[in-house]
């Protein structure tokens, strides 16, 4: 039995716990999304153990605040998402409390995800010239779609895991990041419109902050031993 792994393994789940995360497979009942979330513009339920938004033919959010807050540039976001008949979207949101937040959605229409947005606020577009909507390389019906930051915060990147195997079958950035990020706050939501399917959202320490802490962790174990 290896104890050191055991040893750094523990301090990785602790690190993990005091940096913060949070994560909803909606399992559960059908009914309201449940207490870990505030909607703020529509409404939201769980159907069949997943995410719905209730409202067709507008812009919707809702609001993650089930604990785990941590920084835009530390926060790796994911949802695994559906198509519709209609036009929908689904977008991940970090940076959520301040004035401005990232807005990261992926759309289509007819069954079929065709384009995606680099975009801030509730849906406000793109925040510098290389940032906007754009059509995908290829469409999808489901996938499992991904958010970090990279180029030292200011550098947005969205994954696109069609086979949910974890590993992209399409990956966009853009950047200009900074010129926004001194308005964020430190929460994550969940932006839809019209009738969207989502499940198993996730938000969790990017792995070079987590084994940073991690570090200070086990730092912190030796000098108290």
């Amino acid at each position: 039995m290896n104890l050191r792994g055991i040893g750094v393994g523990f301090v990785c789940v602790a690190a993990a716990a005091a940096f913060g995360q949070a994560s909803d497979n909606f399992n559960r009942a059908d009914g309201p999304l449940g207490a870990n979330w505030s909607d703020q513009v529509g409404a939201f339920r769980v159907q069949s153990n997943q995410a719905h938004s209730d409202v067709n033919g507008s812009n919707q959010w809702t609001k993650w605040v089930g604990g785990g807050n941590m920084s835009y540039a530390s926060a790796v976001a994911s949802v695994d998402i559906f198509a519709t008949g209609g036009l929908n979207y689904v977008a991940l949101m970090t940076g959520v409390g301040g004035t401005d937040n990232l807005y990261i959605k992926v759309q289509g229409s007819g069954g079929s995800f065709t384009n995606f947005g680099l975009y801030h606020g509730f849906n406000n577009g793109g925040f510098s010239a290389n940032t906007g909507f754009f059509a995908l390389n290829s469409n999808f019906s489901s996938a499992r779609i991904t958010t970090w930051i990279s180029n030292g915060g200011d550098r947005i990147n969205l994954g696109i895991d069609t086979n949910f195997d974890n590993v992209y079958d399409q990956t966009y950035s853009g950047d200009g990041v900074l010129s926004i990020a001194p308005n964020f706050g430190t929460g994550f939501g969940i932006g839809t419109f019209g009738e969207s399917v989502f499940d198993n959202w996730q938000v969790v320490p990017e792995p070079a902050t987590l084994l940073a802490l991690g570090a200070g962790l086990a730092a912190f174990i030796r000098r108290r031993k």
